[in-house]
């Protein structure tokens, strides 16, 4: 296995961190200008065992979470079981549904808990974990397509919120979908359950037994998938007006289950040009002013 690699990108002034899969953007805003070089001293060696610990859990983390019998031992493992769990009335999960996640949350702890900081950002793929001190903000852009990543609507989030983690999820994602969102971006605790609840919404905005959805089984496009027979969605065609409709309104109505059971604290569904917000109160701004906040494109 290749050696964990950190480094500090001098033009962004971000951490760069990559192992195997692993590829994290690390953000750090600090009063002491040495609080940066010596996280990147340090993060170097809890890198480098991430992965290790993954695959040598792997054959639970692989497993329908309703059907493991003794939880993991690694906090990351750990984590992802915890995650999948309490999504699993939603749909057939496994621990690898909120790994993304799992990871961001877990390097941003990492950070938090040793270093005094005004505020983390975490980005691993686009699953952001992020730690704000007191009276900071952050602004995040939402995309509608996550192949084509134009800011359409930007969420302010303050210190009293209750979110610390984001993801987006879509059909044409880096991960398999059922569904045919373009995006949905969830906002909620952490990131490992913004990666689950992302993944599951997008799944159920869908139109299923509809001639135009090509879907072709996980398996056969990676055998190693975690989802194995299931149909994954490969090309949606033309849809009308009314389908964008129904398709949206079957996520919208998993979304707001999990809204209320507290398991998010919004989400953004986009199909096709058309959008459906499920939010709890938090800044959002839309349109062309959206551009002059300091946004962070998922």
């Amino acid at each position: 296995m290749e050696k964990a690699f950190v480094a500090l990108d001098q033009k962004t002034n971000r951490i760069v961190m990559r192992h195997g899969p692993i590829d994290l953007f690390v953000k750090i805003d600090a009063d002491d200008p040495n609080v940066l070089g010596a996280a990147l001293r340090f993060m170097n060696e809890p890198l480098g065992e991430i992965l290790p610990s993954l695959c040598e859990e792997l054959p639970v983390l692989l497993t329908n979470v309703e059907h493991i019998a003794f939880p993991p031992k690694g906090t990351i493992a750990e984590k992802m079981c915890e995650s999948a769990a309490s999504f699993s009335g939603f749909d057939m999960v496994t621990p690898m549904i909120s790994v993304a996640g799992s990871v961001a949350d877990y390097v941003c702890g990492l950070i938090d808990d040793n270093f005094e900081t005004r505020r983390i950002i975490v980005n691993n793929g686009g699953d952001i974990a992020f730690k704000l001190d007191q009276d900071q903000t952050m602004a995040v852009g939402i995309c509608d397509d996550v192949t084509a990543p134009d800011i359409s609507t930007t969420v302010t989030l303050g210190w009293l919120d209750p979110v610390g983690g984001i993801a987006t999820s879509g059909w044409r994602g880096r991960s398999f979908s059922l569904g045919i969102a373009d995006a949905v971006t969830v906002l909620a605790t952490t990131a490992s359950q913004a990666d689950t609840a992302a993944t599951l919404i997008a799944n159920a905005v869908d139109l299923p037994g509809s001639p135009k959805v090509i879907r072709q089984s996980a398996i056969e496009l990676s055998p190693d998938s975690d989802l194995e027979e299931r149909k994954v969605t490969v090309d949606v065609g033309a849809l009308s007006q009314p389908e964008i409709s129904q398709a949206l309104l079957n996520g919208t109505e998993i979304a707001e289950c999990m809204k209320a059971a507290g398991l998010i604290h919004s989400a953004y569904l986009s199909l096709r040009g058309h959008r459906r917000v499920v939010c709890s109160p938090v800044g959002v701004r839309t349109g062309s002013n959206s551009h002059q906040l300091n946004h962070i494109a998922i």
